[in-house]
């Protein structure tokens, strides 16, 4: 809550010009609320001059991994349950979400409530839910997930910061926190924990009334029944060629040249860290504006992403194994 005066005697060495404790600290709360009212008006760009901008940009680009963790015991009645919470990278993913996600604040009071949310489109079979503001998205992942985000986020960070700093276009739906939640039954010595992943929701403010699941393949992409106006169902790769006969989605020439430069780089990059399991999410809302995300770019393409790859593409196999949609290898957390 009260960032510039815990964090002085980090930043003091690093800004000069200033008579006193007392009157950087004043600098820095001025920076804040400058920082705060650029974020009110959904701008997700630094401005190195500004102090605090300058101050959160240090942090988003720190290679220190920073882990912050908690213990909170738990009692009722007879239940007694010990519950540890760690955040990952939580001084890059503090100044993440104050430069795209109004900050700390208007974070934890979205994740106040949540509930579940059955996501169409994917095979994954992990556990969605939504805030009640429908702002952010929280995924429960398997943990060679989880720890394969965890490996590459240093460069994730770097990425974002470079496309926020030199206006560089990307289009990845931006991941503003991961969190491992461990509880501990104290009476049964039962233990369980989940890997939490909060991203932001796409499809925010908008109301969307077409929705595509795309991968750039035509091999079992059809959602079978789903019109070319569909609104009920997440529709894949082939429904969207289908409906550009008859319904296709037209951009201007200057966005159309913003989106080839997004993807171009967000593929780059992606590829580079042997990521390539992922999807552009395309919604139509009611004003026929066409808004767009890359997601699920967390897995990296590994040796059992091979296999079922090669299972599933092989004539006979896929069928052998129970039908072509057939997740072969599944990781246990």
């Amino acid at each position: 809550k009260h960032l510039a005066p815990l964090l002085l005697s980090e930043v003091t060495p690093t800004v000069s010009g200033f008579e006193s404790r007392e009157r950087l600290e004043v600098v820095m709360k001025q920076a804040e609320s400058e920082h705060m009212a650029k974020v009110k008006n959904n701008a997700c760009n630094v401005n190195v001059s500004n102090t605090y901008d300058a101050f959160l940009f240090a942090n988003l680009m720190s290679q220190t991994k920073t882990d912050v963790s908690t213990k909170h015991d738990y009692e009722r009645g007879s239940t007694r349950a010990e519950i540890q919470f760690t955040a990952h990278f939580a001084a890059q993913f503090h100044a993440l979400r104050q430069f795209c996600a109004g900050g700390d604040a208007a974070f934890v009071k979205s994740l106040g409530r949540c509930n579940l949310w059955e996501a169409q489109g994917g095979k994954s079979g992990s556990t969605f839910s939504k805030t009640h503001d429908d702002r952010f998205i929280l995924k429960e992942v398997p943990r060679v997930e989880f720890m394969s985000f965890l490996q590459v986020a240093p460069l994730y960070f770097e990425y974002l910061a470079n496309s926020m700093t030199n206006s560089v276009p990307t289009m990845l739906a931006k991941i503003v926190g991961v969190f491992r939640v461990r509880y501990k039954n104290s009476a049964t010595g039962r233990d369980m924990s989940q890997n939490i992943v909060v991203m932001e929701n796409v499809f925010y403010d908008r109301k969307i009334t077409r929705i595509y699941d795309l991968k750039g393949s035509k091999r079992a992409r059809n959602t079978r029944n789903a019109g070319p106006r569909d609104q009920t169902q997440v529709q894949l790769d082939d429904n969207l060629l289908d409906a550009m006969f008859s319904n296709p989605l037209w951009i201007a020439a200057e966005a159309r040249d913003n989106l080839e430069a997004a993807i171009w780089n967000d593929t780059l990059f992606l590829s580079s860290l042997g990521v390539m399991d992922y999807s552009l999410l395309v919604g139509l809302d009611d004003k026929n504006q066409i808004v767009l995300g890359i997601i699920d770019y967390m897995r990296k393409y590994t040796w059992d992403k091979q296999l079922e790859t090669w299972v599933k593409s092989t004539p006979g196999v896929a069928q052998l194994m129970g039908g072509r949609n057939t997740t072969f290898w599944q990781h246990v957390p």
